[in-house]
């Protein structure tokens, strides 16, 4: 058994309930939309963050049907936002398979992701919470928050540490401390635990962002090529960090390389090597390491339990995760 089955252990019955759930509410009349929906519950990852919106309620007293509607709601509204993503970025691939605007074209992809999201407020308003109905506004909110402002600071040559930790808290770790919060309020826990999950989804959101940064360093089983985020000219921590300590001759030839449109190989490695040999990844696994720490910090207000223990190896495997 892997890692992640080991963390759904505590969950197993109510997941498959909801994976059933969830591919009810997709169904349509619509054959197009059929194949679409089909096309995107095939293609979908580990299922990280329904695993966590169920973990947090069953922590909390116990998953109620109330957790199930609230979970799909926001897995809904994280889809949607992926297919809009991979239209904006033109990206024809996701996770290694092709993208649903590869497979559907720009219009339907644009229109299935419209399609997604209200089914997402749909099961939002079934889960007769006004708070999850309120967290699924605020996440959706805070995603296009991010995204434009990642937009407006992408010509820029340089921005900041508070900038960079802006956009992802935004644009990753909202999703992760709504999944907890909706979680929690499904639950009826109390307001401080709400609180504390909602922390604990922020730090574990934080720390899986700064994963995906790193693999850009090592790795390319992560469903897009590694350099992949130097190819777009993207600061992120590790290139962030690097160039404050490059002197002002590296950052002008630097910054040359990341406004180029087509990279070379060589200078992808040469952008990758810089990275690593001023202590760019070490700080942001450094980083990585603090956040998770946090996270766990969270837990301790819960009694010990099987299912207190599968969130805190949910932690450490956000981290640990070869992909």
């Amino acid at each position: 058994m892997n890692k992640i089955d080991e963390i759904k252990q505590p969950i197993i019955a109510d997941l498959l309930a909801y994976e059933k759930e969830l591919a009810l509410a997709l169904q349509t009349e619509n054959p197009i939309l059929n194949q679409l929906s089909n096309y995107v519950l095939s293609t979908r990852g580990k299922q990280m963050r329904p695993i966590l919106s169920l973990l947090v309620a069953q922590v909390c007293g116990g998953i109620t049907e109330s957790t199930i509607q609230g979970t799909i709601a926001i897995e809904l509204l994280h889809i949607a936002s992926l297919i809009h993503d991979d239209v904006l970025d033109s990206a024809l691939e996701r996770r290694n398979k092709p993208s649903v605007n590869a497979v559907f074209e720009n219009k339907i992809a644009v229109l299935g992701g419209d399609y997604l999201l209200s089914k997402a407020l749909f099961k939002a308003s079934n889960s007769r919470n006004l708070d999850i109905i309120f967290e699924i506004s605020k996440v959706g909110s805070n995603l296009a928050d991010g995204e434009i402002l990642q937009l407006a600071n992408s010509k820029k040559q340089f921005i900041t540490e508070d900038i960079y930790f802006d956009i992802i808290s935004k644009k990753t770790a909202s999703l992760f401390s709504s999944c907890a919060r909706i979680g929690a309020l499904s639950a009826n826990a109390t307001n401080h635990e709400i609180d504390c999950l909602g922390i604990y989804g922020t730090s574990i959101g934080i720390c899986f962002q700064l994963r995906d940064d790193i693999f850009d360093y090592f790795s390319d089983d992560v469903g897009k090529p590694t350099g992949n985020d130097l190819r777009e000219g993207k600061l992120t921590l590790p290139m962030l960090f690097a160039l404050s300590k490059a002197t002002n001759s590296e950052k002008e030839y630097l910054f040359s390389l990341l406004r180029k449109a087509d990279l070379t190989e060589k200078e992808v490695q040469e952008l990758q090597q810089f990275s690593i040999q001023k202590g760019g990844v070490e700080y942001a696994t450094k980083k990585m390491y603090e956040y998770r720490d946090k996270a766990i910090r969270q837990l301790q207000y819960f009694a010990t339990s099987a299912t207190k223990n599968a969130l805190m190896e949910y932690a450490t495997y956000v981290i640990e995760r070869n992909k």
